[in-house]
């Protein structure tokens, strides 16, 4: 069987068709390939990498998945979000030391010939500024770069403070990777998507009947949830279990990613109730809830969401975030739909 062969069926495998747009991309990553891939018969290409960016949903991971499951050569594979909190830990580690950032990749990533950085986004001047050394050093060191975003490069950050400082980095990615489009308009993640909707049109009155009758004294209605040295106010909890959240409550607060792991650490399920509809007046509110959003999908949280009136696709209705809330609301979807559970 040949390489694309076998590309063709581990796709076909996962209830994946092989689209026009995929079978091009897939050439491109061949194309571009380093030189001991086990892929054959191609030249190398100047780019030091690919940059495979289109929308939620389309197969971006998962084409990189396979391409890279071809690799003959040491590589590591990030998600955005595990990369970043993994810096913040190293940077407090080197503390006080001259050029951390060099220090860090020498020592951490420096002997990885490829690496990979999945769902790629940036949300802050702080991580911006991290990046951009992170990638500088890493094409100094030839290492290659791949990533998959929702974003093409020169749309990363947009609308960020001082996002002028952010510039030379994706001048950095356009001149060290192939920028490449995955196009298609079929959402993979939403294609399983079973009838669900009696589970967002119960009140708060329902939930707290439901609670009382299935966890009785077990559960501490209107309670504090003491997460890094601070108390957060919310609707209750059942140890170990399942947190009760408010949306207009909690991520009204300086809640953040930690917070967020620490949830999942602590329960198996979450509720969420309590919504209002947010404008670009709220994008604090509704950059937090995506990164609640990112951590419990990626740690397969199971949450049910209690939307009320509001349809989940109205909540946001401002432009600025719009490209990260299209890859939220798909995740919620899919969150939503009773199959999730089952194989969760």
């Amino acid at each position: 069987m040949s390489d694309k062969q076998t590309i063709t069926y581990k796709i076909k495998n996962q209830d994946i068709e092989l689209n026009t747009y995929q079978a091009e991309l897939l050439k491109q990553l061949q194309d571009g390939a380093p030189k001991n891939f086990l892929f054959k018969n191609y030249f190398i290409k100047k780019q030091k990498g690919a940059y495979l960016y289109g929308k939620v949903g389309r197969g971006k991971t998962l084409l990189m998945d396979i391409f890279l499951d071809g690799l003959n050569i040491s590589y590591k594979k990030f998600h955005y979000i595990d990369l970043m909190q993994e810096i913040h830990k190293l940077l407090e580690k080197e503390k006080g030391t001259k050029n951390p950032i060099k220090k860090i990749f020498g020592k951490y990533f420096s002997n990885f010939r490829l690496i990979f950085i999945d769902e790629f986004q940036v949300e802050d001047i702080a991580d911006a500024m991290i990046l951009g050394d992170l990638l500088m050093y890493a094409i100094k060191n030839n290492t290659y770069l791949y990533f998959t975003s929702n974003a093409k490069p020169s749309e990363l950050y947009k609308n960020g403070l001082q996002r002028q400082k952010f510039l030379p980095c994706i001048d950095l990615i356009e001149a060290n990777t192939n920028v490449m489009s995955l196009k298609g308009g079929f959402d993979y993640r939403s294609r399983n998507i079973a009838e669900i909707k009696e589970s967002f049109f119960e009140t708060s009155n329902d939930i707290n009947e439901f609670l009382r009758k299935k966890y009785g004294k077990s559960f501490a209605f209107n309670s504090n949830y003491f997460s890094n040295n601070r108390n957060f106010q919310i609707s209750g909890f059942v140890p170990n279990e399942l947190v009760w959240l408010s949306f207009k409550d909690f991520f009204s607060k300086p809640t953040g990613s930690k917070d967020y792991i620490k949830i999942c650490m602590d329960f198996e399920w979450v509720f969420i109730d309590d919504f209002n509809i947010c404008d670009d007046d709220h994008n604090d509110v509704i950059r937090r809830f995506i990164s609640f959003i990112d951590i419990i999908y990626k740690e397969e949280m199971k949450c049910k969401f209690f939307f009320n009136s509001i349809k989940p696709e109205s909540l946001y209705k401002g432009e600025k975030l719009q490209d990260l809330w299209a890859r939220c609301y798909s995740r919620i979807i899919e969150m939503m739909d009773k199959d999730f559970f089952v194989k969760n």
